[in-house]
């Protein structure tokens, strides 16, 4: 957020084939369960 720019890339490891290409979606619905539970 410091320099207003978006994320490109992701570093999975040291090497530079290690770089991929940042999907925001597949981010958070790695960190997100598949339902919400809601409470009743």
């Amino acid at each position: 957020r410091e320099f207003g720019l978006p994320i490109r890339y992701v570093g999975l490891g040291e090497r530079l084939d290690d770089l991929d290409v940042f999907d925001a979606t597949a981010f958070v619905d790695g960190l997100l369960p598949e339902r919400l539970q809601v409470p009743a």
